[in-house]
C-alpha cells in the first residue's frame, strides 16, 4: 500500500482538475446505495464550490493509487451548536479495490483530522452495501434505522387527490385550524416570530432519534434565517405548509417538501410534524396533503421522496395512505471513542 496518496482539503478548496474524478466517484456511491434523489453532475460542480456551513468544520480526503483516484472520506463536525461531541464520517472506495484494507486507512487518516472535544464518530450504511459490514467491523451499534418511501405522484388519480385535500382542509377548520402556503421560508408575514422559532424548536427535537447521542436542538431567529441563506445557495425552493390554530394564530405544525433543478423529478419531503398538545386532529395527513396537491398542480415532479425513523409508525401510516411505498432503508451508526481510536495503534 505504498503506492496509496493522499489529499486532504476543505470542500470548497479541492482543485478543479480533481473534481470530475470526485464528482464520477460520488455518483457512482449514489447509484450503489439506490439513494434518492439522485443529482445531475452539475450540482457537484455547485456544491463543491460552496464551503460548509459557519457552524461546522467539513473536510475531504482524496486517495490515489498510481495516480488513479481509488476513493474518498468525508468528515464533519460542530464547532458552534450543540452535538460538538460528534462528527461525521463517510467513506467510499471503488468496487476493483475493496477488501484490501483501504477503507480502514482512510478513516485512520479521517480521525486524524478530529478534534479532542469529539467523543462519538457517526455513520450510516444503506441496506445492501458494503458499508454495513465495515462499520459493524469498528464495533459500531446501530442506533436508529430510516425508511426511504417513494410516491410516483403522476400514477395517482390527480381530481381525487385534489377533492381529498380540499376536504382535508374543510376537517381542520372545523376542528379549529387552518393551513397556510410559505414559500423558501418567509413565515414572518403569517406568524409571531417567537411562536414559529418554538413550533419549529419542538416538531425538530420530536423527532424521533432512538438511541442517537445528540443534544436537544435549540433554535433561534438568527439561526434559522442562518439555515434558509445557506440552502438557497443550492438553487432549492421550498414549499412549506403550516398548521395555524384559528383562535390564537399560533403555528402548530408543518411539512415542507425541497425542489431543487439538479434533481427535476424529485421533491424531497423533509420536516412533518405537530405539536404534542395538538394532535389527533389530523394535522399529520392534512398538512401532507396540500403538499401533495401543490405538487401535482404546480409541478411537473413525478416522485416525491421522504424518510422517517422506522419506529415513527404514525407517520409511516400516513405515507402509505399518500401512495408512498418502501424504496430503501438505511442504518446509522455510532461508534464510541475506546473503538474508534483502536485504529490508530
Amino acid at each position: 500500500m505504498s503506492d496509496l496518496e493522499f489529499l486532504i482539503s476543505k470542500r470548497e478548496e479541492i482543485l478543479r482538475d480533481y473534481l470530475p474524478s470526485l464528482i464520477e466517484l460520488e455518483i457512482e456511491q449514489e447509484f450503489e446505495q439506490n439513494k434518492i434523489p439522485r443529482a445531475l453532475p452539475d450540482y457537484y460542480y455547485l456544491r463543491f464550490n460552496i464551503p460548509a456551513e459557519d457552524f461546522k468544520e467539513e473536510y475531504y480526503l482524496l486517495a490515489f493509487l498510481k495516480n488513479e483516484l481509488i476513493g474518498r472520506g468525508r468528515i464533519n463536525w460542530r464547532v458552534k451548536y450543540e452535538d460538538q461531541h460528534i462528527a461525521f464520517f463517510t467513506i467510499y472506495v471503488r468496487k476493483p479495490y475493496r477488501r484490501k484494507g483501504f477503507g480502514s486507512i482512510i478513516l485512520k487518516k479521517l480521525i486524524d483530522l478530529v478534534p479532542p472535544q469529539v467523543e462519538i464518530l457517526g455513520a450510516d450504511a444503506y441496506k445492501n452495501t458494503p458499508g454495513i459490514h465495515f462499520l459493524k467491523q469498528l464495533n459500531a451499534k446501530i442506533v436508529l434505522i430510516d425508511i426511504v418511501s417513494v410516491a410516483e405522484i403522476r400514477k395517482l388519480n390527480k381530481e381525487k387527490v385534489l377533492q381529498e385535500a380540499q376536504k382535508q382542509l374543510e376537517k381542520t377548520r372545523d376542528k379549529g385550524y387552518e393551513i397556510v402556503y410559505i414559500y423558501n421560508g418567509e413565515f414572518e408575514p403569517f406568524f409571531d416570530i417567537s411562536k414559529y422559532i418554538l413550533m419549529i424548536d419542538r416538531v425538530v427535537n420530536d423527532i424521533p432519534i432512538e438511541n442517537r447521542s445528540l443534544d436537544t436542538l435549540k433554535y433561534s431567529y438568527e439561526r434559522l434565517r442562518e439555515d434558509i441563506k445557506y440552502f438557497l445557495k443550492f438553487k432549492s425552493t421550498s414549499h412549506l405548509f403550516p398548521a395555524r390554530h384559528i383562535e390564537t394564530g399560533d403555528p402548530v405544525g408543518l411539512t415542507f417538501g425541497v425542489l431543487n433543478p439538479y434533481y427535476p423529478e424529485v421533491c424531497y419531503q423533509d420536516l412533518t410534524g405537530v405539536m404534542y398538545e395538538h394532535r389527533g386532529n389530523g394535522l399529520g395527513l392534512a398538512i401532507k396533503y396540500q403538499l401533495l396537491a401543490k405538487l401535482l398542480e404546480d409541478t411537473e415532479i413525478t416522485l416525491w421522496a421522504t424518510q422517517n425513523a422506522s419506529t415513527n409508525k404514525h407517520l409511516l401510516r400516513i405515507n402509505e395512505i399518500l401512495g408512498h411505498k418502501l424504496w430503501t432503508e438505511f442504518d446509522n451508526f455510532e461508534i464510541k471513542k475506546e473503538d474508534w481510536m483502536k485504529l490508530k495503534d
